[in-house]
């Protein structure tokens, strides 16, 4: 899983250290979704599944730190 922010350390310092809680919300979040939208996501095609794991993360972070900050996802096929 890759991340992109614009805030720098700020949000790399963050994610280690509710890295547990994120990791819940992820496969949460993954749960959700069926095989067609994993499919497409292999396939490089658009996905719902990166903005809703983009959300998950962020509502982790904002609920801890009172901040998200992560733009942008790309889900190398670690949690596939």
């Amino acid at each position: 899983m890759i991340y992109k922010t614009f805030y720098g350390y700020v949000i790399v310092e963050r994610v280690p250290k509710h890295q547990f809680e994120i990791e819940e919300a992820i496969l949460n979040t993954a749960a959700e979704f069926g095989e067609s939208e994993w499919v497409a996501l292999t396939d490089g095609r658009s996905s719902d599944i990166t903005v809703a794991v983009r959300d998950a993360m962020n509502d982790v972070l904002i609920r801890n730190e009172d901040f998200g900050g992560i733009e942008e996802m790309n889900l190398d096929g670690g949690i596939l």
